[in-house]
Protein backbone atom coordinates (compact mmCIF):
# COMPACT_ATOMS: atom_id res chain seq x y z
CA UNK A 1 0.00 0.00 0.00
CA UNK A 2 1.49 3.31 -1.11
CA UNK A 3 0.54 6.36 0.95
CA UNK A 4 2.06 9.80 0.47
CA UNK A 5 1.81 12.47 3.17
CA UNK A 6 1.61 15.92 1.60
CA UNK A 7 2.45 18.35 4.40
CA UNK A 8 1.72 21.44 2.29
CA UNK A 9 -1.85 20.45 1.36
CA UNK A 10 -2.28 18.36 4.54
CA UNK A 11 -3.39 15.43 2.45
CA UNK A 12 -2.85 11.68 2.78
CA UNK A 13 -2.72 10.53 -0.85
CA UNK A 14 -3.51 6.91 -1.68
CA UNK A 15 -1.61 6.34 -4.89
CA UNK A 16 -3.07 4.72 -8.00
CA UNK A 17 -3.93 2.05 -8.90
CA UNK A 18 -5.08 1.24 -5.36
CA UNK A 19 -8.84 1.55 -4.99
CA UNK A 20 -9.42 0.52 -1.35
CA UNK A 21 -7.88 1.23 2.02
CA UNK A 22 -8.75 -0.01 5.50
CA UNK A 23 -9.11 2.32 8.46
CA UNK A 24 -6.60 0.27 10.45
CA UNK A 25 -4.03 0.62 7.65
CA UNK A 26 -4.57 4.38 7.64
CA UNK A 27 -4.06 4.56 11.40
CA UNK A 28 -0.88 2.49 11.21
CA UNK A 29 0.54 4.65 8.42
CA UNK A 30 -0.34 7.88 10.26
CA UNK A 31 1.31 6.75 13.49
CA UNK A 32 4.42 5.62 11.61
CA UNK A 33 4.62 9.01 9.87
CA UNK A 34 4.15 10.88 13.16
CA UNK A 35 6.94 8.81 14.79
CA UNK A 36 9.50 9.76 12.18
CA UNK A 37 12.15 12.05 13.60
CA UNK A 38 11.55 14.82 11.05
CA UNK A 39 7.83 14.92 11.91
CA UNK A 40 8.03 14.99 15.69
CA UNK A 41 7.32 18.72 15.79
CA UNK A 42 4.29 18.43 13.51
CA UNK A 43 0.80 18.66 15.06
CA UNK A 44 -1.03 15.36 15.34
CA UNK A 45 -2.87 14.22 12.21
CA UNK A 46 -5.62 12.18 13.78
CA UNK A 47 -7.37 10.72 16.79
CA UNK A 48 -8.35 7.06 16.84
CA UNK A 49 -10.66 5.10 19.10
CA UNK A 50 -12.31 1.70 19.30
CA UNK A 51 -11.31 -1.97 19.45
CA UNK A 52 -12.47 -2.36 23.05
CA UNK A 53 -13.26 -5.99 23.73
CA UNK A 54 -17.00 -6.68 24.10
CA UNK A 55 -16.41 -10.36 24.76
CA UNK A 56 -16.84 -13.39 22.54
CA UNK A 57 -14.30 -12.10 20.06
CA UNK A 58 -16.40 -9.01 19.30
CA UNK A 59 -14.64 -5.64 19.35
CA UNK A 60 -15.91 -2.08 19.20
CA UNK A 61 -15.44 -0.74 15.68
CA UNK A 62 -12.63 1.69 14.85
CA UNK A 63 -13.25 5.40 14.35
CA UNK A 64 -10.53 7.55 12.80
CA UNK A 65 -10.92 11.33 13.19
CA UNK A 66 -8.67 13.45 11.00
CA UNK A 67 -7.76 16.75 12.65
CA UNK A 68 -5.78 19.91 11.88
CA UNK A 69 -7.28 20.10 8.39
CA UNK A 70 -5.81 16.79 7.21
CA UNK A 71 -7.83 14.85 4.63
CA UNK A 72 -7.61 11.62 2.64
CA UNK A 73 -7.41 11.63 -1.16
CA UNK A 74 -7.30 8.88 -3.75
CA UNK A 75 -4.90 9.85 -6.49
CA UNK A 76 -6.69 11.28 -9.51
CA UNK A 77 -7.24 9.17 -12.65
CA UNK A 78 -6.86 10.10 -16.29
CA UNK A 79 -10.50 9.35 -17.20
CA UNK A 80 -12.78 9.52 -18.98
CA UNK A 81 -14.28 6.69 -16.87
CA UNK A 82 -14.69 7.21 -13.16
CA UNK A 83 -13.01 4.79 -10.73
CA UNK A 84 -14.85 3.71 -7.58
CA UNK A 85 -12.68 3.83 -4.46
CA UNK A 86 -13.58 2.56 -1.01
CA UNK A 87 -12.57 3.17 2.61
CA UNK A 88 -13.62 0.29 4.86
CA UNK A 89 -13.09 -1.35 8.23
CA UNK A 90 -14.46 1.41 10.45
CA UNK A 91 -15.61 5.02 10.53
CA UNK A 92 -13.74 7.96 9.01
CA UNK A 93 -14.64 11.46 10.21
CA UNK A 94 -12.89 14.82 10.35
CA UNK A 95 -12.81 18.14 12.14
CA UNK A 96 -11.64 20.73 9.61
CA UNK A 97 -12.42 23.84 7.63
CA UNK A 98 -14.00 21.85 4.78
CA UNK A 99 -17.39 21.22 6.38
CA UNK A 100 -15.75 18.39 8.36
CA UNK A 101 -15.38 16.36 5.16
CA UNK A 102 -12.51 13.85 5.55
CA UNK A 103 -12.18 13.35 1.77
CA UNK A 104 -10.34 15.63 -0.62
CA UNK A 105 -11.81 15.28 -4.15
CA UNK A 106 -9.68 14.14 -7.07
CA UNK A 107 -10.20 13.75 -10.81
CA UNK A 108 -12.33 10.87 -12.04
CA UNK A 109 -12.73 9.16 -8.66
CA UNK A 110 -15.86 8.30 -6.67
CA UNK A 111 -15.23 7.69 -2.98
CA UNK A 112 -17.37 5.42 -0.81
CA UNK A 113 -16.89 5.25 2.97
CA UNK A 114 -18.45 2.24 4.71
CA UNK A 115 -19.63 4.19 7.78
CA UNK A 116 -21.54 2.60 10.67
CA UNK A 117 -23.28 4.21 13.65
CA UNK A 118 -22.82 1.03 15.73
CA UNK A 119 -19.70 -0.52 14.30
CA UNK A 120 -18.33 -3.77 15.65
CA UNK A 121 -15.71 -6.13 14.37
CA UNK A 122 -15.04 -9.83 14.82
CA UNK A 123 -11.65 -11.19 15.74
CA UNK A 124 -10.63 -13.87 13.28
CA UNK A 125 -8.96 -16.80 14.99
CA UNK A 126 -6.93 -19.69 13.67
CA UNK A 127 -7.95 -23.29 13.19
CA UNK A 128 -9.98 -25.09 15.85
CA UNK A 129 -8.10 -26.87 18.60
CA UNK A 130 -8.64 -30.61 19.02
CA UNK A 131 -10.93 -29.97 22.00
CA UNK A 132 -12.95 -27.33 20.13
CA UNK A 133 -13.25 -29.67 17.15
CA UNK A 134 -14.48 -32.54 19.34
CA UNK A 135 -17.02 -30.34 21.09
CA UNK A 136 -18.28 -29.02 17.78
CA UNK A 137 -18.66 -32.55 16.42
CA UNK A 138 -20.51 -33.65 19.59
CA UNK A 139 -22.82 -30.64 19.40
CA UNK A 140 -23.63 -31.47 15.78
CA UNK A 141 -24.26 -35.11 16.66
CA UNK A 142 -26.53 -34.15 19.57
CA UNK A 143 -28.59 -31.82 17.41
CA UNK A 144 -29.01 -34.58 14.84
CA UNK A 145 -29.97 -37.03 17.59
CA UNK A 146 -32.64 -34.68 18.93
CA UNK A 147 -34.25 -34.48 15.49
CA UNK A 148 -33.97 -38.25 15.09
CA UNK A 149 -35.58 -38.89 18.48
CA UNK A 150 -38.43 -36.56 17.65
CA UNK A 151 -39.15 -38.17 14.29
CA UNK A 152 -38.92 -41.69 15.73
CA UNK A 153 -41.18 -40.76 18.62
CA UNK A 154 -43.82 -39.41 16.25
CA UNK A 155 -43.65 -42.55 14.15
CA UNK A 156 -43.78 -44.98 17.08
CA UNK A 157 -46.70 -43.19 18.66
CA UNK A 158 -48.98 -44.60 15.99
CA UNK A 159 -47.16 -47.92 15.64
CA UNK A 160 -47.31 -48.45 19.39
CA UNK A 161 -51.07 -47.87 19.48
CA UNK A 162 -51.59 -50.45 16.71
CA UNK A 163 -49.45 -53.04 18.54
CA UNK A 164 -51.14 -52.40 21.87
CA UNK A 165 -54.56 -52.93 20.29
CA UNK A 166 -53.36 -56.22 18.82
CA UNK A 167 -51.86 -57.48 22.09
CA UNK A 168 -54.95 -56.52 24.12
CA UNK A 169 -57.08 -58.74 21.93
CA UNK A 170 -56.03 -62.20 23.15
CA UNK A 171 -58.31 -64.01 20.70
CA UNK A 172 -56.47 -62.63 17.67
CA UNK A 173 -53.48 -64.67 16.50
CA UNK A 174 -50.47 -62.60 15.54
CA UNK A 175 -49.32 -63.20 12.00
CA UNK A 176 -45.63 -63.10 11.02
CA UNK A 177 -45.87 -59.56 9.68
CA UNK A 178 -47.32 -58.25 12.94
CA UNK A 179 -44.73 -60.11 15.03
CA UNK A 180 -41.95 -58.62 12.91
CA UNK A 181 -43.50 -55.19 13.30
CA UNK A 182 -43.58 -55.57 17.10
CA UNK A 183 -39.98 -56.75 17.25
CA UNK A 184 -38.66 -53.91 15.07
CA UNK A 185 -40.66 -51.29 16.92
CA UNK A 186 -39.48 -52.52 20.31
CA UNK A 187 -35.87 -52.28 19.14
CA UNK A 188 -36.49 -48.78 17.84
CA UNK A 189 -38.03 -47.77 21.15
CA UNK A 190 -35.06 -49.13 23.11
CA UNK A 191 -32.62 -47.36 20.81
CA UNK A 192 -34.55 -44.12 21.05
CA UNK A 193 -34.69 -44.37 24.84
CA UNK A 194 -30.90 -44.74 24.95
CA UNK A 195 -30.52 -41.68 22.75
CA UNK A 196 -32.90 -39.67 24.93
CA UNK A 197 -31.08 -40.75 28.12
CA UNK A 198 -27.76 -39.83 26.54
CA UNK A 199 -28.98 -36.36 25.57
CA UNK A 200 -30.54 -35.86 28.98
CA UNK A 201 -27.28 -36.77 30.71
CA UNK A 202 -25.36 -34.31 28.55
CA UNK A 203 -27.83 -31.52 29.25
CA UNK A 204 -27.80 -32.17 33.00
CA UNK A 205 -24.01 -32.01 33.07
CA UNK A 206 -23.44 -35.57 34.24
CA UNK A 207 -20.88 -36.22 31.53
CA UNK A 208 -17.51 -34.49 31.27
CA UNK A 209 -16.62 -33.60 27.70
CA UNK A 210 -12.88 -33.52 27.34
CA UNK A 211 -11.33 -34.15 23.93
CA UNK A 212 -12.34 -37.69 22.91
CA UNK A 213 -13.36 -38.87 26.37
CA UNK A 214 -16.78 -38.72 27.99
Amino acid sequence: MALVFDEIDRTIVIEAPQTEVAIQDLINAIRDWEDELVNLDEPSLANASGKQNLGGGVLVGITLELINNWRVQFEGRLGPDYVSCRISGGNLVATNDYDDNPIKPSAFTQIYIAQSSSATSIEAGGALTDEEHDQLMLKTALEASVQNVKSQSDRMKFAGEDIKATLDNEKVDLDDKTKEKIEVTQKDMQHTKKQADFIRNIEEGRWLIKKNQM
